[in-house]
Order: C-alpha cells, then structure tokens, then sequence
C-alpha cells in the first residue's frame, strides 16, 4: 500500500507544477511521434516472396529408369513362320507402353509470400533449357490442371527440343493476391532426356512492386534394366560366326506375358 500511495503522491505533486497546455502539448508530440514512425514503418514495408521444390529445397534427385542392352541373339524363323517373332515384339511393345510413365516425374512448386504486404498481379516463369526432355501438363493420372499457363500444353506434351528457350509459366485462376504468409502450390510433369544427367531450371517471380530470380538443380540418378535383343533372321547364313542365337523363343514370350500381369 505504502508503494502505490508513493507512487500516486508523485502524480500528484507532478501534475501540480505543469500546466494543462503543456500536457496537451506533450501528449501531442508523443502521439505525432508514434504516428509517424508508424506512417514510416507502412511506407517501408516491401513484398517479398520465395520459391521452393515442395519439399522446401533448391535441389531435388529423381532416380530415372533406362533399358540396357546386355547381348545380341539371333533366332532362325522356321519355314518363313514369322508368327512367334511377331508375338515377342507385340508383347515388348505392350511392355514399354505400361511403363512409359517411368521417367515422367511429378514437380511441384511452393511460392510463398514472406513478405509484409500482399503479392499483386503475379506469375511464375520457369525456364529449361533446349534438350532437357518433356513437360506435360495433362497426364490425368499424375496431374490436376494447373491454373493458367502462357500456352495449352499439347495432348501428348511440350518437347523442350522444339523451343529455343522453353518455358512453364504458372498464374492463379482467380488474379487473387497472394496473402502474407500464405503460399500457393502448382504443379507439372517433367520427362527428362535419358541423354543428361542435370537439369538446371532457371525462375522468375514477377508481381507488381516485386521481382525475383533464381535457379534450381534436379540431379538424375539412372538405373538400368538389362535385357537381350533378339534378331530374326529368315537365312542361316545371316547369323554370323560366333553369335549366339535363340531355337525357342517360348520362354521370353512366357516372361513378357508374365510381366504384364503386374
């Protein structure tokens, strides 16, 4: 009690010996003070927003599925019968097609608004360079549509060969802002060339009052299935010396059938 009858006594003995005015005054300049530090923090305040892969890196590895070649055998067709030869090849064809998909990889991009004010009028521009593979866009079974994008992708996707500088560009579907805070997530597929082992994606973010870049890294990590090419032949003596050859080509129809069933 002693302390809070202190403290009041010297409010009192304070406010005895200043004026009002001068109250006012004080009051004033401390409002107008805060109000402009306020005023300049506000005009200060600038948007600013990150890119990631989903996973919240700048580097992702995609493990990437290749066929090798382990031999050459030669198989005879008896009496001009082409009919075992022609079901092999069917079921391989089948076979690839069920796992064409292998090397189609889902990306999936965060951007994120780390910045103090709203994200206006955006896009994001991704950019490969010529050679690197195929983006699809519309592979049912790996993506729901991506908002906008500069262009429709083609049915059967977009090959970076035929683009000098080619490029992804993702806008909202409603030109929302993007809220602080708040992060917005798109996604495409990318089949890469089985002839590189790095992909470098260049990307741009472009706003209204703000404007960044950057790069991305996606290291490809190959694993191969081997397997023997079979060659037909109608003549014996197109098989040269040496070479093995196949008198039954039952057992790899058999293997081809047996792997289609999963």
């Amino acid at each position: 009690m002693d302390l809070i009858q202190n403290i009041w006594n010297t409010i009192v003995d304070f406010l005895s010996h200043v004026s009002f005015g001068s109250i006012l005054a004080y009051m004033s300049t401390g409002a107008g003070i805060f109000f402009g530090i306020d005023r300049w923090r506000l005009s200060h305040r600038k948007p600013k927003a990150s890119l990631r892969f989903a996973n919240g890196k700048k580097e992702i590895t995609l493990d990437t599925h290749h066929y090798s070649k382990s031999s050459s055998k030669y198989y005879l067709i008896p009496s001009n019968d082409s009919s075992l030869i022609d079901r092999l090849y069917e079921l391989m064809k089948k076979y690839a097609e069920k796992h064409e998909d292998d090397n189609a990889f889902r990306l999936t991009f965060r951007l994120f608004n780390s910045g103090e004010l709203q994200l206006e009028n955006y896009r994001v521009e991704i950019e490969f360079d010529k050679g690197m593979g195929k983006v699809h866009s519309s592979l049912v079974y790996h993506l729901r549509k991506v908002g906008a994008t500069v262009e429709e992708f083609p049915p059967d996707g977009l090959n970076l060969d035929n683009y000098s500088n080619p490029q992804v560009v993702y806008t909202p579907v409603e030109e929302s802002p993007l809220n602080q805070k708040d992060s917005k997530q798109f996604t495409f597929v990318f089949i890469p060339s089985s002839k590189v082992n790095q992909v470098v994606l260049r990307w741009r973010i472009i706003a209204k009052d703000f404007n960044d870049h950057g790069k991305f890294k996606i290291r490809l990590k190959p694993y191969y299935t081997t397997y023997d090419e079979i060659k037909p032949v109608y003549r014996e003596q197109e098989i040269p010396e040496d070479a093995e050859t196949v008198e039954n080509l039952t057992p790899f129809i058999q293997q081809f059938e047996e792997l289609l069933k999963h």
